[in-house]
């Protein structure tokens, strides 16, 4: 412990002075609940302060393919098993040497009872066994053949492993230890003090991050217009003129999420029947509301699936915008009348706007749509108990793997809301597939039958506003991921 302070010390003598000055300052919507614990999060903005913090096994290019990152090369020697030749020279902020053991740790203790718990361990659930080969290869064992495992590895940010040992994870949350470009300085309530890490193998080119908590999207404006933070992150299409009188960008980046309704057809609802699901998917002008709240910097989705996603099919059209075939399915489903249902909301996504023009589209063709909007905290509830006050919900998912996600969420899960027969046939079939061809035939089954019995109104990928301040250089972002070695300030 001693040296970890030591270090931290260091690391803050090395930052030169003006220090303020020459920090990069991000303000963002809200931070991790589980601070430094990075096994807790998937998906940005919890994952924001872990990019600088923390490198993963592998990463995302700019095409959605895996790429090198802690993995220098990776090879299967069979279908459960992976052998990945890891980085040299790799270490962590507190000294400690990256080596497999590193990676044996978190996958040991991601299959350990606490570890099971942590969302990482849905995620990585393929993946049974780690064991080091020597000090730079690692050997990792699936229950099942993954053959895109080393995209999935690009959520397992490494835990410096002695750090993690010594002070579990809920005192290492406090005082996270990773080997990316930036070090803990303090981690507070409502900003996180990041200094240059210099051994990093990913050199930072600021001096130090400062990442504030700022909730309201009209007080990360006037920040930035203030100069108090240089980047503000989740804006909106409006903020365009405020953060260009500030000398800034607004910049859109696709999140690499698919937006849609989720359907729970298995209530007694008239969402039982595909027809009126269809019809709900047609009833919706999805181009409309992509330009009118998101400038067109998204477009509507054509399958439940990203243009990332593996086996996406760029033939299939999707839904078009049909009122008039959406209230003839309804009729033929003996709703020609229409009906009523409650959608669920989670407060604070700014989805309200968005819902309002989806709810006038669907009582256009007689489907009169409650929009109930909850608390967070409520909407983990309903989605942990299943008891939603109605048969949809908001959603988005990240999609790298479609099948793996249908077979970990919707067919996977007890008391699944929408698994069909066919769905099920095609996702059992490629989870004992390797061939990736073949794999990538039964995923393109899988959404084009998608179209005849959707799970969900199906929307866009997700997109979000960032605004880039005048100082700020080198911002990008790949699959939700600040690339924090390229950020400056000029």
């Amino acid at each position: 412990m001693l040296r970890w302070f030591a270090t931290v010390t260091a690391l803050m003598l090395s930052v030169p002075a003006g220090a303020e000055d020459a920090a990069l300052k991000i303000g963002i919507n809200t931070f991790p609940q589980a601070r430094g614990n990075s096994f807790v999060g998937v998906s940005m903005p919890a994952t924001l302060p872990w990019a600088a913090i923390f490198d993963t096994l592998t990463k995302l290019d700019d095409s959605g393919r895996a790429d090198l990152a802690l993995a220098v090369d990776w090879k299967n020697e069979d279908e459960f098993t992976w052998v990945f030749k890891l980085r040299e020279g790799v270490t962590f902020q507190n000294g400690e040497p990256f080596t497999a053991d590193a990676v044996v740790n978190a996958i040991k203790y991601l299959n350990s009872r606490d570890g099971r718990l942590r969302t990482l361990a849905g995620v990585l659930h393929m993946v049974t066994k780690a064991e080091a080969r020597d000090d730079f290869t690692v050997v990792l064992t699936t229950n099942a053949p993954t053959p895109l495992l080393p995209l999935h590895l690009r959520q397992l940010r490494i835990p410096a492993p002695k750090a993690w040992q010594e002070l579990g994870p809920d005192k290492f949350a406090e005082r996270p230890i990773g080997s990316g470009p930036y070090a803990v300085e303090k981690w507070a309530d409502a900003e996180i003090d990041l200094v240059a890490f210099p051994d990093a193998w990913r050199k930072a080119k600021a001096g130090a991050v400062t990442i504030r908590q700022i909730p309201d999207v009209a007080a990360r404006v006037a920040a930035l217009q203030s100069g108090a933070i240089d980047l503000a992150m989740f804006l909106t299409v409006e903020d365009e003129p405020s953060v260009a009188r500030a000398g800034g960008q607004l910049v859109a980046r696709r999140e690499p999420s698919l937006w849609y309704t989720t359907f729970i057809p298995t209530q007694d609802t008239p969402l039982k029947d595909p027809r009126v699901r269809v019809a709900m998917n047609l009833a919706v002008d999805r181009q409309r509301i992509v330009d009118t709240l998101m400038a067109g910097a998204t477009q509507p989705a054509t399958q439940f699936a990203l243009p990332s996603s593996f086996g996406y099919d760029p033939e299939l059209t999707g839904f078009p915008y049909d009122p008039e075939r959406a209230k003839f399915l309804l009729a033929d489903a003996g709703y020609y009348k229409g009906f009523s249902l409650v959608i669920t909301l989670m407060q604070g996504t700014g989805s309200d706007d968005v819902y309002q023009l989806i709810a006038a589209d669907l009582a256009a063709v007689g489907i009169r749509a409650e929009l109930r909007s909850v608390p967070l905290t409520q909407y983990v509830k309903y989605m942990r108990d299943g008891t939603w006050p109605g048969p949809a919900y908001q959603n988005g998912q990240s999609l790298i793997d479609p099948i793996e996600t249908v077979n970990r969420t919707w067919c996977g899960r007890r008391g699944s809301w929408h698994c069909p027969r066919r769905i099920k046939d095609l996702t059992d079939e490629a989870r004992g597939m390797f061939d990736i061809g073949r794999r990538a035939e039964l995923a393109r089954e899988m959404y084009a039958f998608q179209l005849l019995d959707p799970p969900g109104l199906l929307l866009w990928q997700g997109v979000a506003f960032d605004g880039v301040g005048p100082r700020v250089t080198g911002y990008r972002v790949v699959e939700d991921v600040i690339q924090f070695d390229e950020l400056g300030l000029k």
